[in-house]
């Protein structure tokens, strides 16, 4: 059975519907498929549950499904749904659209309306993430300004030596402390023998990386 949870409990049992019965049992809805069965008339408010059904599986279950998926293919639904709302009957009418556009505006307006919201909560968490990413990497390379000699003497492995990666004893406070201010992270979870048992491979951050590499004389002692 495919279950549709949600719906408000109503008193009759049942729901009769072309591909079987829909199931009322403790405020769900089970569709219990009937191959070949014919739609009928179960109720007085049948026709009005059903009704409900459909427009919840042709409507507004793959408005839910919009809302999951990535901003930009709400903005091309967006322009489309504009297009098709805004477009000159004449338009509409040669495209074989106009019925249908006029028997669905309150429809495709509401589609619109949510692609607006959408974008526009897009664009404020974008705007919002850049703001916080400025802030983190000003935040950052303030620390690096306030290195201990034993840090510097860590990070000048790096520039020195070229190399993006180090191994280093993973109970050092100092290093761990360079983690944590996202300077430096393990990258990988498996010791190196020849390094030591509790020895792993630290890489330094990207931004660290560059940041370094254009101001060398923070790593003076």
């Amino acid at each position: 059975m495919t279950v549709y949870p949600g719906y408000q409990a109503l008193p009759h049992e049942a729901i009769v519907l072309p591909q079987g019965f829909l199931v009322n049992l403790a405020g769900y809805y089970y569709l219990e498929i009937v191959p070949g069965r014919a739609c009928q008339k179960a109720s007085a408010n049948s026709g009005l549950q059903s009704s409900a059904y459909m427009i919840f599986e042709g409507f507004l279950k793959p408005l839910f499904e919009l809302l999951k998926q990535p901003l930009r293919y709400s903005v091309a639904i967006g322009i489309v749904v504009s297009i098709v709302l805004f477009s000159p009957d004449s338009i509409m009418s040669h495209l074989g659209l106009l019925k249908y556009r006029d028997e669905g505006k309150p429809y495709f307006g509401v589609i619109l309306l949510l692609c607006i919201a959408l974008a526009i909560a897009g664009a404020i968490g974008a705007v919002v993430e850049k703001i916080n990413d400025s802030r983190f990497l000003r935040a950052r390379k303030r620390r690096l300004r306030r290195l201990s000699n034993g840090e510097k003497q860590v990070l000048r492995g790096y520039i020195d030596g070229q190399t993006r990666s180090q191994y280093f004893d993973v109970t050092s406070g100092l290093i761990n402390g360079l983690v944590s201010e996202s300077i430096i992270y393990r990258a990988s979870n498996l010791s190196s023998p020849q390094y030591g048992m509790m020895a792993f491979a630290y890489n330094i951050q990207p931004w660290a990386w560059d940041y370094l590499n254009e101001h060398r004389d923070l790593l003076d002692p």
